[in-house]
This record gives structure tokens, sequence and C-alpha cells, in this order.
């Protein structure tokens, strides 16, 4: 994995000069101004990344800064520190976890991140009724199995305790000898 650059024309002309250094530049290649520092930093980070630019300076600036796929660049989801080179960000993008997906549920668009703890409570699930099976919307769930013909309660009569089905209950509570 490669590591995280900062954008060049972010950085002080020292910072830029040591990273030139450490690329192995020499001499005149780290003098100059920010303004001349930049676009040659740029330029070694490239090459060092594949690019197959071929030019002056000036071309460079002109032409190829700001649009060369082996640049590093910011990953447009806010809060991912990810700078991918500029011909990976579709890659990127498809598995950042910074990046907001739409829920399939609802109209809620969680960080992908979080997709599984939204998923378990998105209230637009599809549910199944632990008493009868049927599929219902976590959101009316509770209201179904208030209901649910399936569902075991227990009697109402005093010091009875049997447990039926909510279906069941009638022909027991009829037949119950705690009434």
């Amino acid at each position: 994995k490669r590591a995280k650059l900062a954008p060049a024309a972010a950085m002080t002309v020292e910072e830029i000069r040591t990273e030139l250094r450490g690329l192995g530049l020499r001499g005149l290649q780290t003098a100059g101004t920010k303004a001349d520092l930049v676009p040659r930093l740029v330029e070694e980070r490239s090459k060092n990344a594949g690019c197959p630019f071929m030019g002056t300076v000036g071309e460079l600036r002109a032409s190829h800064l700001g649009k060369c796929d082996y640049e590093p660049v910011a990953c447009p989801n806010e809060g991912c520190a990810a700078s991918p080179l500029r011909k990976d960000v579709p890659a990127h993008a498809a598995e950042c976890e910074s990046a907001p997906v739409k829920c399939p549920n609802c109209e809620d668009s969680p960080l992908r991140r979080d997709v599984l703890a939204h998923k378990a409570k998105c209230d637009r699930v599809k549910v199944a009724c632990t008493h009868c099976e049927i599929i219902t919307e976590r959101r009316a769930l509770a209201a179904h199995q208030g209901s649910c013909p399936f569902a075991k309660i227990e009697c109402p009569n005093a010091g009875c305790g049997e447990e039926r089905t909510r279906a069941g209950m009638p022909v027991h509570r009829a037949e119950c000898e705690h009434e």
C-alpha cells in the first residue's frame, strides 16, 4: 500500500526539497522557489508512479499538471484521508469506507462503513415474524406480533398460567377451570 502523500501545493519549500532529495534529486534540481518546485515534485511523484509524460517544465505546467493520471489526488469523500492516483479514483470510490451508499430499503445514505449498523436498525428492512414467518417491514412487526394468531399468549384467567396460540385461546378459555 502506498504511503499517503501531502498535496505538493500545501507543502512548505523545505518539505518539498526534502521529498525531492528522498526521490534522488540533488543540487540545482532541488533549488528554486515554491512555484518552481511544486511542478518538479509532481513530475517526480508521477514518474515514480509510472507516468509516461515526456516534455518540458513549461509543457508540464501548461497541459499536464492537474490532469496526470499518476498524480495523487484527495479522495472526494468527506472524512477519507486516502490519496489515490487520479486514475485509481473510480476504483477507490467503489470501495471507500467514507462513501455514502444508498440503502435499498429506505431513503437514507449511510457511509459504507456504517451500512451493517444501519441495516440492523433500518425500520424499512423486511423481517419475518418469529411466530408465523410472515414478512413485514421492521416498523410494522410489533403491531403484527400484537395480533399474530400464532403468537403464544398466557391465559388471562387468574391462577391458570396456560399458554396457547392467540388463535387457540378462545377454545382454551371456554374449557378453562380457572374462570
